[in-house]
């Protein structure tokens, strides 16, 4: 009969087989932005080191700022050396994934050596969240810094050796530079542990209370000091306004911030759903109950409290960026698990919680794969229009369908426009730019475009380039920059948009200066030459 610990391991790596194999099964990896981390890391790659510089450096320019949301693209650029930008978004996500994973088994055996290893088949539910499924690499990439930020930061409570502390400088900055959420909760979760390690008297003596609150705030001083910067560039602290919003609490009970493609996702995440408040009331009954005084781990629980109410208060966007509370919400997720990894649950609900949580995402694996599998199948129906781009050419694409068609006609994808920036993956090409790369107009990745040739300030018109339709002045952008655009692509440009009142005028200008040299097998993409 095999060891429970032994069965507790094969449950993880069956786990972390399937959120691999969502990556790697298909030919193009299904997400919104991540397209456009690729396009800037190809620029930026070859803006540094690359023979055909001039063919970007025409375009965009480098951001100063040393602002959160840089590392993953600095990354992608060094992986497109040796690998083509699909294999390098591939291996940045397996290095992810496998990375969280690493780290989670790492703190995990700081929490509860004996029985925290149940609870670690768990956390695959989590690995492959909404904001990965969007393309929003650096806040995905910046969770397993955070996790791995936490397991060093308690070696360094338990040892205080100066190589731990120079570990978590390290990881710290990893965090900071990828994702500013996680660089306040990685803040936060420090700040918190070290309280209770204090409160608790598992430091011993004032210099062992005095020396990583002392190490601490170096550490977080030079990042502090960066982000207030950042805040300022971009609205100021003073501009968020706090409010309560219940309604919240739903979403995050129903688990929708797990969420990848497909509404029946969200059914089958019921069930995960009714786990997840279940252990949170296991939480609150056996801290209430089972412990007294303060635990030294008592800090993850000031961490999730912490989560909570920025989740309730703070507005969805600030900062001039979106989408915090699936952020805030995953982060609430990942710290029930690991507040169950060392308060003292019965045992049971570990070897319970872990195969149930990992039977939810094979399920959620059974309505991805086929859903993953086709939207592949359409990027590369889109793509082999590539062959016929010529290097170093301005490519405009313009997408009238974000959501898929699959073969029949129906929508492929009902909770992700994962074919926005699809197009995106012509940065393959030596010296192409596609000129619909949102990610260098908002202000805060390391690359800009330059305001003269901003395709969003001189070729978009309302209601905008990533508008349904898009809206655009090709003529007018040529006038006003000197830069004329070579090919045009579109996609499922059908009657219905061809008559629509904001369409026409575009699609009038491109079939009058423009000729097509190619459409895909599908004959949903076409590919159009300038005259």
């Amino acid at each position: 009969m095999r060891k429970p610990d032994n069965i507790a391991h094969a449950l993880t790596v069956v786990g972390v087989v399937l959120c691999v194999l969502q990556v790697w099964l298909p030919a193009y990896y299904p997400n919104c932005d991540g397209p456009c981390h690729l396009a800037n890391a190809k620029a930026m790659a070859a803006m540094w080191w690359g023979p055909d510089a001039s063919a970007y450096t025409r375009f965009y320019e480098f951001n100063t700022q040393p602002n959160p949301n840089w590392l993953n693209e600095i990354v992608l650029a060094v992986l497109q050396v040796p690998f083509s930008n699909v294999i390098a978004e591939k291996v940045l996500l397996t290095i992810y994934m496998l990375g969280l994973m690493l780290g989670l088994a790492r703190l995990l055996r700081h929490l509860n050596p004996t029985a925290a290893m149940w609870w670690l088949p768990a956390f695959t539910l989590l690995v492959i969240h909404n904001a990965m499924a969007q393309g929003f690499y650096n806040f995905t990439c910046s969770v397993a810094f955070f996790v791995w930020f936490i397991a060093s930061w308690l070696s360094f409570l338990q040892g205080q050796g100066w190589r731990n502390g120079v570990v978590c400088f390290l990881l710290l900055g990893l965090t900071y530079f990828s994702h500013p959420v996680s660089f306040v909760f990685a803040c936060a979760a420090a700040g918190a542990l070290w309280l209770s390690f204090a409160a608790s008297g598992s430091l011993a003596g004032r210099r062992q209370v005095v020396v990583p609150l002392v190490t601490l705030v170096v550490m977080v001083l030079p990042f502090v000091w960066m982000f207030l910067g950042f805040a300022d560039a971009n609205g100021g602290l003073e501009e968020i306004k706090i409010a309560f919003a219940p309604k919240r609490l739903q979403e995050l009970a129903s688990l929708k911030y797990l969420i990848n493609y497909s509404h029946k996702e969200a059914d089958v995440l019921i069930a995960g759903g009714i786990v997840f408040s279940l252990l949170l009331l296991l939480i609150i009954g056996y801290r209430i109950a089972a412990v007294r005084g303060i635990h030294r781990y008592d800090g993850f629980l000031l961490t999730l409290l912490f989560a909570f109410v920025v989740f309730l208060l703070l507005p969805d966007a600030m900062l001039h960026g979106g989408y915090f509370v699936l952020r805030a919400g995953t982060y609430i997720y990942l710290l029930v698990l690991v507040c169950c990894a060392w308060l003292p649950l019965p045992a049971m609900a570990g070897r319970i919680a872990g195969p149930v949580l990992l039977g939810v995402f094979g399920v959620l694996f059974a309505i991805r794969m086929p859903i993953i599998l086709e939207a592949s199948a359409e990027i590369e129906d889109e793509l082999s229009t590539l062959p016929y781009i010529k290097p170093g050419s301005v490519v405009l694409p313009l997408n009238y369908d974000t959501w898929g068609k699959g073969n029949d006609g129906r929508r492929l994808c009902s909770e992700n426009n994962i074919f926005c920036h699809t197009m995106q993956y012509t940065s393959d090409i030596k010296g192409v730019v596609s000129l619909d790369n949102f990610e260098a107009n908002t202000g805060y990745f390391p690359l800009n475009w330059h305001l003269v040739v901003d395709p969003f300030r001189h070729l978009g018109r309302w209601p905008g380039l990533q508008a349904s339709p898009p809206a655009a002045d090709i003529a007018a952008y040529k006038q006003q920059t000197g830069i004329q655009v070579d090919y045009v692509i579109t996609n499922h440009l059908d009657d219905y948009w061809r008559n629509h009142e904001h369409a026409k005028a575009l699609v009038a200008e491109i079939v009058r200066d423009y000729h097509v040299v190619y459409r895909s097998p599908r004959g949903t993409t076409v590919l159009w030459q300038h005259n």
